[in-house]
């Protein structure tokens, strides 16, 4: 038999060049497994058997995520699950100068938060614009295109201080919180500062108008789609309370930095979700770009020390600072054998565990050995996953991660994969891979661990880690966050299991998956198959 290279990936390179020239306006999904080559040019291959088991993950650490996620929906798979957040706030500026602090009129308050949507026209004559919001960004049960079932939203004012640091650390870190403390934020003193039982996502551009005369509105300010509340509601009472923020902040200089305005004037926001009581058994929850909010605070004061004429000026809070995202499941989860099915749920839900060659040490793993024996080199390894449900792209996740549970770190064959894709950078890395696709009626995952094979092996003495699978949100942060409840001893060395990625708790989305030998359609089971050549 001819010696046949190692690597294919200078096909793999010219194959994708040549999609992007004529796909790259098309979405990823459709590409399904034209990205990457597949043909082994007559090579050996050979099926092995996994060991999986499932392993609930129970509360996780949702401190200062990348994304978070607000609302309430009910999964066809995994049933409802609410999702509330918790910010501090910011100063948009430090140097107020009120010209007469005891005039001051509060003209109104309006808090937004931007979606997470896509421009996708501006009429040149009106400067409207049309957006669409980005699909993976927002899940809903309604069955009607771009609507989305309401939900019931309350937004308190919190004081509960979550710039405490955590004395068990030695004070040197912020003290960790977990998806489960909802009720440790809400009985702290909140004040409900806006109460909407049928709050809807709107993908509509957002207009602020201004009165133009006695008649006329002309916009003032266009904003990309996203939550617009008037915390007012021209109500005398609510324009009192931020009246009074004002004049407190000032008489005491609460407004000088954030650390006096935070401990002694206003600690931030929890946003609190809940079904409507229109529509209890389903809902809407949408991942929100709550960095980029902001309270505006829109009140009128006197023009200077000799005109009292008054004018509109502006204060900006940012939703900046420490945060939080609570999580609370319908569904419990339990640690199983995943001999039917795999069960991989974002949050504080599920991942999987995979040993791989029955989780037998390197040096006396009989599958190993083999292979070392005959001198086997290895082409191509991946394991293939089916999707048991949902069955349709938009409830199922972009993409799932393969990681070494061990040392909380991605495997050799992410580090190896360079490429990027012009689409989003949430499918780089599309030949490590993991990124959903079609295949005929299935929807597939497809992960390449060729490299960690290799070192397999190539040394004996390497560690055969248990293998950590999890849904992501993105594969560019390696980062991780911490189990509530570690499980102690759970690794040979004695070591306690306690960190899982934190792109996983970021996704809220879940999937299952056929198992390692499901009682129908085994055709389907997981699949770890390794291409290889022998020498002659």
């Amino acid at each position: 038999m001819k010696k046949i290279s190692k690597i294919v990936t200078p096909l793999f390179l010219l194959l994708f060049t040549t999609l992007l020239l004529v796909s790259c306006d098309k979405d990823f999904n459709e590409l399904g497994t034209d990205f990457v080559a597949d043909d082994h040019y007559g090579m050996l291959n050979q099926n092995f058997d996994l060991d999986i088991n499932n392993k609930a993950t129970g509360a996780v650490q949702t401190n200062n995520l990348p994304i978070n996620t607000l609302g309430y929906y009910n999964d066809p798979v995994f049933g409802k699950t609410t999702s509330s957040f918790v910010t501090e706030l910011s100063l948009g500026t430090t140097s107020l100068d009120f010209v007469n602090i005891n005039t001051i009129e509060i003209d109104s308050v309006y808090l937004y938060v931007p979606y997470f949507s896509t421009l996708q026209s501006t009429d040149a004559t009106t400067g409207d614009s049309q957006y669409t919001l980005n699909k993976d960004s927002i899940l809903s049960n309604s069955s009607v295109e771009n609507e989305y079932t309401k939900i019931s939203l309350k937004v308190y004012r919190n004081n509960y201080d979550l710039s405490q640091v955590d004395v068990s650390e030695g004070l040197q870190t912020l003290k960790k919180h977990y998806s489960d403390e909802l009720n440790d934020f809400t009985n702290v003193n909140q004040e409900l500062l806006y109460s909407d039982d049928s709050f809807e996502f709107k993908r509509d551009q957002i207009k602020i108008k201004k009165n133009i005369g006695l008649s006329t509105e002309a916009v003032k300010e266009r904003l990309a789609p996203g939550m617009f509340l008037d915390l007012t509601q021209n109500d005398p009472a609510k324009k009192a309370f931020y009246k009074q923020l004002l004049t407190t902040g000032n008489q005491y200089g609460y407004l000088e930095n954030n650390n006096l305005f935070r401990k002694n004037l206003f600690r931030g926001l929890l946003f609190k979700a809940a079904a409507s009581p229109s529509s209890p058994e389903a809902g809407t929850a949408a991942k929100m770009n709550f960095a980029q909010g902001k309270i505006t605070i829109v009140y009128k004061d006197e023009k200077s020390s000799t005109d009292t004429t008054k004018e509109r000026k502006t204060l900006l809070l940012n939703l900046s600072g420490n945060t939080v995202n609570f999580f609370d499941n319908q569904n419990s989860y339990t640690d199983n054998v995943a001999t039917d099915e795999l069960l991989l749920k974002g949050g504080n839900g599920s991942i999987s565990v995979i040993s791989l060659f029955g989780g037998n040490t390197n040096s006396t793993s009989p599958e190993l050995n083999a292979m070392r024996s005959n001198k086997w080199l290895i082409n191509d390894a991946s394991i293939t996953f089916t999707v048991k449900s949902p069955n349709t792209l938009a409830q199922v996740p972009n993409r799932i991660y393969l990681f070494d549970l061990k040392n909380k770190k991605p495997i050799v064959d992410y580090t190896y994969d360079q490429t990027t894709s012009v689409l989003t950078s949430k499918y780089n890395k599309y030949i490590h891979g993991g990124i959903r696709y079609k295949d005929g009626d299935d929807i597939v995952y497809k992960i390449r661990l060729t490299n960690h094979l290799r070192n397999l092996v190539k040394y004996a003495d390497s560690t055969n880690v248990k293998l950590g699978l999890v849904v992501t949100e993105g594969i560019g942060n390696t980062t991780s966050m911490q189990f509530k409840n570690p499980t102690p001893n759970y690794f040979a060395t004695g070591q306690s299991l306690k960190y899982l990625p934190t792109m996983s708790v970021a996704n809220p989305l879940g999937v299952k998956l056929y198992g390692t030998n499901p009682s129908t359609n085994n055709t389907k089971k997981v699949k770890f198959e390794v291409w290889y050549t022998k020498p002659e």
